[in-house]
């Protein structure tokens, strides 16, 4: 079977699950659809796709291991590079620093304080 860029991601993103986690990922993790998305969101650059994963794996946060690394969080923790400054946007010009205040609204958490009796 010819190795194709998803199969390189997916073995990219098993190196660093095992590497970062000390296991292999859930089968289920080895979602082709979602390696292709990551490719895809990434302008289908197969460089580019690895280095966002090795952002992710590599960093020091403490929230991305409390979020785990289910490949489908791959895209909570895109925002969140964008959004804390770990990884700049891409795309136009126009339309990048949008996108990282877009990132760090979706990455900061939100405090509500709730009565215990409402109205």
């Amino acid at each position: 079977m010819p190795n194709t860029v998803v199969d390189e991601i997916l073995g990219s993103y098993v190196r660093l699950y095992v590497k970062r986690v000390g296991k292999l990922p859930r089968k289920a993790d080895l979602d082709r659809v979602l390696a292709r998305t990551l490719l895809s969101i990434c302008g289908d650059d197969v460089e580019l796709s690895k280095f966002v994963l090795r952002m992710w794996f590599e960093s020091p946060d403490p929230w991305y291991a409390a979020q785990g690394f289910r490949l489908l969080a791959v895209f909570h923790a895109v925002n969140r590079l964008i959004g804390m400054g770990d990884l700049a946007p891409w795309g136009r010009d126009d339309l990048r620093d949008v996108s990282r205040r877009l990132c760090a609204g979706l990455s900061r958490p939100r405090l509500e304080i709730v009565s215990a009796t409402r109205p």
